[in-house]
């Protein structure tokens, strides 16, 4: 399993200088690096150089603009966090010596993660209540976000530079890559304008004492492109997909079966990438085999699944 190193004290005060008093708490841990809660209502998030698919400070970068251009403001329902500070860290410093390039200062969201093992203690009627909530979410955060950034902000489209990514970190996928490229290049353009989280994982929606969604963090991924990016990990979620597909539809736009299957095959092919880059290709077996399912659905086969190594 791949392992990060934990923060320190030093590496926080290499980013902000002074410590709130009262110390700091680790909130979570990404791909990308930990979350740390400064007790004062804001937390720091130290990216690594390296981790996934990318260049960490290119991540921090992204998220800093997003976030920006947001300026914390609710999109519908939602809170999401609003950017502090930001900066990178000099080569001189311990963070860096441990692999860390840059930081950013956000306020915290209120709310629990929706993890996958909260999940699986929902009753039925509880499980359906979520994806119907879900679906609705997704689609307030897309639309509020389309609507308060306007063409105010330039936004990356980055699926097509993880694609980008996935073929240099990949050389084995790169066939496959241009082939999902292409199939990319091929929705049209105006489906491919709008804001979209890029990451709307079950650990990056906030919960209520309601049991209802109501912050998203992790913007990291956030830019232009098509709507069904951010209904990826229903995929994942076989439990949901269905209620959340027909919230969706309802509160925004129907939803692009090509589309869909298409943004299956990208995450999936990117979790695999990433599973066997750290060492555990058994483990990269079910994106492998979800990939698969896709490339069946858009008519392009299984013959590139599993590359030769």
């Amino acid at each position: 399993m791949m392992t990060h190193p934990s923060f320190s004290a030093a590496w926080l005060r290499e980013a902000i200088g002074d410590l709130p008093s009262d110390g700091a708490d680790l909130l979570g841990q990404g791909l990308w690096g930990p979350t740390v809660d400064l007790r004062d209502g804001t937390v720091l998030k130290l990216v690594r150089r390296q981790a996934g698919i990318g260049d960490g400070l290119d991540i921090q970068r992204n998220e800093a603009h997003v976030l920006a251009a947001l300026d914390g403001r609710r999109l519908g329902p939602l809170e999401v966090p609003r950017l502090v500070a930001q900066g990178s860290f000099a080569a001189h410093t311990m963070a860096a010596a441990a692999g860390y390039g840059a930081w950013l200062r956000l306020t915290r969201v209120a709310g629990q993660p929706c993890g996958e093992a909260r999940l699986a203690g929902l009753s039925a009627h509880e499980c359906d209540r979520f994806a119907g909530n879900l679906g609705e979410s997704v689609a307030a955060l897309q639309g509020a976000a389309s609507e308060a950034l306007g063409s105010a902000a330039a936004l990356d489209d980055r699926v097509s530079a993880l694609l980008t990514g996935l073929a240099a970190a990949s050389p084995a996928d790169a066939e496959l890559c241009a082939t999902l490229a292409e199939r990319l290049a091929a929705i049209p353009a105006e489906r491919r304008g709008g804001f979209v989280h890029g990451d709307a994982h079950l650990s990056n929606l906030l919960l209520g004492e309601d049991g209802l969604i109501c912050g998203v963090v992790d913007f990291a991924e956030a830019g232009c492109g098509f709507p069904e990016i951010d209904l990826a990990y229903l995929h994942w979620l076989p439990q949901l997909t269905t209620g959340a597909r027909r919230s969706y539809e309802a509160a925004a736009r129907p939803i692009d079966e090509a589309a869909y299957q298409l943004t299956g095959a990208i995450y999936a092919l990117t979790g695999a990438v990433i599973t066997e880059q750290g060492g555990q290709a058994g483990e990269a077996v079910g994106d492998r085999r979800l990939l698969g399912i896709c490339l069946d659905a858009l008519g392009l086969g299984r013959s590139r699944t599993v590359p030769a190594r």
